[in-house]
């Protein structure tokens, strides 16, 4: 029986060469699936806060592993585009919103460095103002250059052509970048993609909204590389939202990815612990509880056993080294807690960010099966 990655997984791989970025993920648990996957990652910066730190912290775990990190402003959440007349704007990105999406692309730079992928200040068919984010923010710009990170700067329409956007943002900002073409909200045309070739002098392109699951992905590549054979491509889109659904699947039953939650679920539920006279059994997990606890389940364990100052730092910073020191997991405060602990995660079932990696390792397969060294399990 043919598996949902074995359908799902070769169409995503067979990419024709472009650095492609499933994009959308705003889940921890999505993010880590992903990068197990073997696949880059996309994302964008403006997450809820609480799902910004630990969603930050899975990002720059790819650092040294030779995926790649996708990072989309959000400004396309600006604009809404009507049935008559020139798209409005909703909800403007603030100059402190700015400041904030700086913020995370510079921590995620240092952390990362040419491995990141990020897009520059742009407003969605709004090319003059386009032009004016650049040289607001030029500065910063350059200090992430500088620190190795890939700037995507999209081109939007206007009263210039792409070619002559293209020499003035090259004028603003002084350094090389990747040109973005929108391919989705105020769509670029082939036409208007293959007359900025031949006029502008130009080594990489990012289609922005565009994935090897679009029926016009091949055209696409074949055109712009029938004109540039040598260009560097890339490109990212939102998968996930494309694989979620109660309905629209095979079936018309689920599709892909709700699929895959459903049966981690299941599988969970199915699972029976036994009780033993030490109480639930925790078969061989109970030695790196960092493997099923949140992050902040394991602040809040720390807390009700009572650690403060050194002995608190400790434990965080090793919980299942800490355990195992002097049988603190057999003291019985300690073993009731975790008891708790256990029972809530079993039974919920899981965390939602380890249920979402699950989901996602099962959709399109898992080539990464060992964490990297010294990184810690949050789920």
């Amino acid at each position: 029986m043919v598996t949902r990655a074995e359908q799902i997984r070769p169409k995503l791989l067979d990419t024709r060469g472009v650095v492609y970025f499933p994009s959308g993920s705003y889940n921890p648990g999505e993010i880590r699936g992903f990068l197990q996957s073997g696949f880059n990652v996309g994302t964008t910066a403006l997450l809820p806060k609480a799902k910004l730190p630990l969603a930050e912290w899975e990002l720059a775990q790819a650092a040294d592993t030779g995926a790649r990190v996708f990072i989309d402003s959000g400004a396309f959440s600006e604009i809404q585009f009507q049935d008559e007349g020139p798209p409005i704007v909703v909800k403007p990105i603030t100059p402190e919103k700015w400041d904030r999406i700086f913020a995370q692309y510079e921590r995620l730079a240092q952390r990362l460095g040419p491995q990141l992928y990020i897009v520059a200040p742009d407003r969605v068919a709004f090319q003059g103002y386009t032009l004016s984010l650049l040289n607001r923010y030029a500065d910063r710009l350059r200090e992430l250059h500088r620190l190795g990170a890939q700037i995507i700067v999209p081109h939007q329409k206007g009263e210039l052509s792409l070619a002559q956007f293209n020499k003035k943002a090259k004028e603003i900002l002084g350094f090389p970048f990747i040109v973005g073409v929108p391919m989705k909200k105020d769509a670029t045309t082939l036409s208007d993609i293959v007359s900025m070739l031949l006029y502008a002098n130009i080594d990489r392109l990012h289609l922005l909204g565009m994935g090897p699951n679009r029926p016009a992905w091949t055209e696409t590549i074949e055109t712009i590389r029938g004109v540039r054979p040598d260009i560097d491509l890339s490109a990212d889109s939102v998968l996930i939202r494309a694989l979620v659904g109660k309905t629209g699947g095979p079936g018309g039953g689920p599709r892909a990815l709700t699929a895959s939650y459903q049966e981690v679920a299941e599988e969970l539920g199915e699972r029976t612990f036994s009780e033993t006279a030490g109480g639930i059994d925790y078969t061989d997990l109970i030695s790196e509880p960092s493997a099923w606890m949140t992050k902040a389940d394991q602040k809040r364990f720390v807390d009700a056993i009572g650690l403060r100052g050194e002995e608190r730092r400790r434990a965080l910073d090793d919980l299942d080294e800490w355990l195992q020191e002097d049988d603190h997991y057999l003291w019985p405060h300690i073993e009731l807690e975790l008891d708790a602990l256990w029972e809530k995660w079993f039974t919920g079932p899981g965390s939602v960010e380890w249920r979402k990696k699950k989901g996602i390792k099962k959709t399109f397969g898992e080539t990464r099966t060992t964490e990297k060294e010294g990184q810690v399990k949050l789920f």
